[in-house]
C-alpha cells in the first residue's frame, strides 16, 4: 500500500494493491464474512476504476473491473441483497459485451460473456425469475457453442458448454420441464464421456465426468425415476473413487451423491435396499468429514433437500451446528 500511495502514476503498484484487496476479500468469502469481502472488493474496484479512467484504452484494466463488479455483485448476494447484486452483475455486462464488440478476436472475452450470463442465470433463479435465468442460460449456451465450434482443438470451450447445458438443464429440472432438462443435461454428459474417453490420463475430465451423472442422478430423483438416478449416482461416486486426492468441493458433491442415495433407499425399483441406504448415510457422512478437512465451508448447503436423507442423525446435526459455528 505504502508503494502504491507513493508512487500512484506507477500502474502495476496499484493493480498489485488491488490484488492484494481481492486475495483477501476471497479468503474472507470463503471463511463465511462477506461483508468483510465486499469492503475490500469495493476497494479494488475504485483502484480499477481510476486506472481505467487514466488508461482507457488498455483491456487488461477495462477486464479486472468488469471482473470487480462481477466479485461485488457474488458478494452482495451472499449478504442478501439480491436486487443490489443483480444490478452490479448489469454493469459488468455491459462492460464485457462492449469489450466484446470492439475486441471481437479476443475469444477469452467471449468465453468470459458466456460466464457472466451463467452467472446471472444463477442469481436469477434463485431470486425466483425462472424464466429470465433461463434466458440467460441460453444466451450463455449461445455463446458457448460458436466457440467450442469455432475452435474445435481446445477443451477448455468444450468443458464450458458442458458446465452451461448442466445449469441450463438444472433451471429446467426446478420448472418440471422434465424432457427439456434431459436434453439438455445428456448433451453436456456426452461431451464429458467424450473428453474422458479421449483423453483417460487427464483426472479432471473424469472427475467432471463424475459431475454430471451425478447432476443428472439429482435430477432423475426430482423427476421421479428413482431407479435411473440411482444408476447415475452409483457411477458419479465409482468415478470419484478412482481419485483420493480431490478437491473439497468434489468431496462435498460425493457427500451429496451419497446421501441422495440413502434416500433412494427402500424405494420401489430404486435398486437400493434399506441395508444399503444406511451403508450409503454413513458413508456420506464419511465423505462429508472429509471435505470439511479438505477444506469445504459452506453449511447453508446442507439445509438443501439432497440431505434430508441425513436430517434425522444426531451425528449430522452435531456436524452442522458445529460447521454453523465457525461462520459466526
Amino acid at each position: 500500500m505504502k508503494l502504491a500511495d507513493a508512487n500512484p502514476a506507477v500502474t502495476e503498484f496499484q493493480t498489485h494493491l488491488a490484488a492484494s484487496h481481492n486475495n483477501i476479500a476471497d479468503l474472507l468469502w470463503k471463511t463465511g464474512k462477506p461483508e468483510e469481502a465486499l469492503a475490500l472488493s469495493r476497494k479494488a474496484l475504485a483502484i480499477f476504476q481510476k486506472l481505467v479512467d487514466a488508461n482507457p484504452g488498455v483491456t487488461e484494466f477495462q477486464g479486472r473491473l468488469v471482473d470487480e463488479h462481477s466479485n461485488i455483485a457474488l458478494f452482495l448476494s451472499e449478504t442478501g441483497k439480491p436486487e443490489e447484486a443483480l444490478a452490479s452483475y448489469g454493469k459488468a455486462l455491459a462492460m464485457r459485451q462492449k469489450l466484446v464488440d470492439a475486441n471481437s478476436a479476443v475469444t477469452e472475452f467471449q468465453s468470459r460473456l458466456a460466464d457472466l450470463h451463467g452467472d446471472i442465470g444463477l442469481l436469477l433463479s434463485k431470486m425466483g425469475k425462472p424464466e429470465e435465468a433461463i434466458e440467460a442460460h441460453l444466451k450463455a449456451l449461445d455463446i458457448g457453442k460458436k466457440l467450442a465450434d469455432a475452435n474445435p482443438t481446445v477443451p477448455g470451450y468444450q468443458r464450458d458448454v458442458a458446465s452451461a447445458h448442466n445449469d441450463l438443464g438444472g433451471q429446467l429440472i426446478r420448472q418440471k420441464r422434465f424432457a427439456e432438462a434431459f436434453t439438455a443435461i445428456d448433451a453436456g454428459l456426452a461431451i464429458r464421456k467424450k473428453l474422458a474417453e479421449a483423453d483417460p490420463k487427464t483426472t479432471e475430465y473424469r472427475i467432471h465426468l463424475g459431475y454430471s451423472h451425478a447432476y443428472r442422478g439429482w435430477a432423475r430423483v426430482r423427476a421421479g425415476q428413482p431407479a435411473k438416478a440411482a444408476a447415475d449416482l452409483r457411477r458419479a461416486v465409482e468415478l470419484w473413487a478412482k481419485d483420493p486426492a480431490q478437491e473439497s468441493t468434489t468431496r462435498f458433491e460425493r457427500s451429496r451423491a451419497l446421501a441422495l442415495l440413502a434416500g433412494l433407499g427402500g424405494k420401489a425399483k430404486s435398486g437400493v435396499t434399506a441395508a444399503q441406504a444406511a451403508a450409503f448415510a454413513d458413508q456420506a457422512l464419511a465423505a462429508l468429514r472429509d471435505a470439511i478437512n479438505a477444506g469445504w465451508n459452506w453449511p447453508g448447503e446442507l439445509k438443501e433437500p439432497d440431505f434430508d436423507p441425513l436430517r434425522g442423525r444426531a451425528d449430522f446435526q452435531k456436524l452442522v451446528a458445529e460447521e454453523e459455528a465457525k461462520r459466526k
